[in-house]
């Protein structure tokens, strides 16, 4: 199957893979990370927390940019961002004296930054590039995000299992998003009219939609899902179901090993359903499977369940964008801006809450968590499938046209 894409959409889809190779090396490498800083694993843990901060500080900024500026500069600049802060990570300890946690801390929250750039433009240009294949277009761009993340982790420990440093993973993830952007910036940037430049009026004409909104709710219970899975079902299978070191860790890359097989199949099926009833259907098997891994008995049924997960998981982030895209069908760039916003969100509130309840009750409770996000955006999406319109979007403005929302 042909996918008819423009060389500048197959530029963005690299920038994203290379942007998955770096952006998943910290947890295999967390350990190694503290003892070169001297810092216990609780305080490493804020490493997640200033990619989160670092995140959120630009997904409005990003989205205006990509807006007024420059589309494809707009992902660049996100592009180099990302290079920058993994190069700075991986050269972090011998900046100074000593290794400076500080120094490190202020290299993740730059990828943050960078990831926020990348996360809200690269899928709008995406839309925008591929407009009525905005399904497709994102889900392609996502794939390559996906085998990224395992590429990223198993290239780690291969790594550090040689004897060498975890800085170099994170030079080599650093030089292939150097590459892949120089890949884009060779790309024409693509034509917009002047009558689709954004005004003031029209960010407030936006801010009134509600599909911005329920995407955002849908981007939030999504992440907040994926990352509570992906967090604590290694230690799950660990400390309920006694596996082994190398078999609980493992668990994840077969997370993203399926996670990669969906996004695969997503695309080339992208044109068969509309993006809301793609969101419904894993959305609803996504809660199913994700419940099973914490009623789990045994190491074999809860790989089962993480890889039916993963499939489930592979399309809902590319969905619920493509659908607001289509509902919305002007100034992408802005909206995502907000919707993205919910990566951070869901990651920094949810997660640490399945924490607290694995070790206020149980983690077989925690894990009943993402199940019941997954099954809450299953009814959030639920009217989109069965009507053409949200009933509470009745009062909605028209999609944009004519350079009015």
């Amino acid at each position: 199957m042909r996918l008819g894409l423009s060389p500048l959409s197959h530029a963005v889809a690299s920038v994203f893979g290379a942007y998955g190779i770096g952006l998943f090396l910290l947890g295999p490498s967390l350990t190694a990370i503290a003892a070169t800083y001297g810092v216990s694993l609780k305080i490493a843990g804020l490493f997640f927390a200033a990619f989160a901060v670092g995140f959120l500080v630009c997904v409005f900024p990003a989205g205006y940019l990509y807006e007024r500026v420059s589309r494809k500069w707009t992902v660049a600049g996100g592009a180099a961002l990302i290079a920058c802060s993994l190069l700075f990570f991986a050269a972090g300890p011998a900046i100074g004296p000593h290794p400076r946690f500080a120094v490190a801390f202020a290299a993740m929250a730059l990828l943050g930054m960078g990831g926020a750039f990348l996360e809200v433009a690269g899928n709008a240009i995406m839309a925008d590039l591929n407009p009525g294949r905005a399904a497709l277009a994102v889900n392609y761009a996502h794939a390559p995000l996906a085998f990224g993340a395992i590429v990223g982790p198993w290239m780690t420990g291969r790594i550090m299992e040689a004897g060498h440093s975890w800085q170099i993973a994170y030079g080599i993830a650093g030089g292939c998003c150097l590459i892949a952007m120089a890949a884009l910036a060779a790309q024409r940037e693509p034509p917009v009219e002047s009558s689709q430049q954004m005004k003031l009026a029209d960010v407030r004409a936006l801010l009134g939609r509600l599909v911005v909104w329920v995407a955002f709710a849908g981007i939030t219970l999504y992440v907040a899902a994926e990352t509570g899975v992906v967090g604590w079902v290694s230690s799950f299978m660990e400390n309920n179901l006694h596996a082994s070191k190398t078999a609980s860790s493992s668990v994840v890359s077969v997370f993203w090993l399926a996670m990669t097989v969906g996004r695969v199949v997503c695309t080339l099926g992208a044109s068969r359903l509309r993006p809301q009833t793609f969101v419904v259907l894993l959305c609803a098997l996504g809660a199913a499977a994700s419940y099973g891994i914490g009623a789990s008995q045994s190491q074999a049924t809860c790989y089962l369940l993480v890889a039916l997960s993963g499939l489930a998981f592979s399309g809902i982030f590319a969905m619920v964008l493509a659908h607001a895209a289509v509902e919305l069908g002007r100034y992408i760039g802005a909206a995502y801006g907000i919707i993205i916003s919910g990566v951070a969100v869901g990651s920094l509130v949810f997660p640490p809450a399945m924490g607290w309840i694995g070790e206020a009750s149980s983690m077989r409770l925690a894990l009943a968590v993402p199940s019941a996000l997954l099954a809450l955006q299953t009814l959030l999406y639920l009217p989109y499938v069965i009507g053409r319109r949200h009933p509470a979007a009745l009062s909605d403005p028209p999609a944009c046209t004519a350079g009015r929302c």
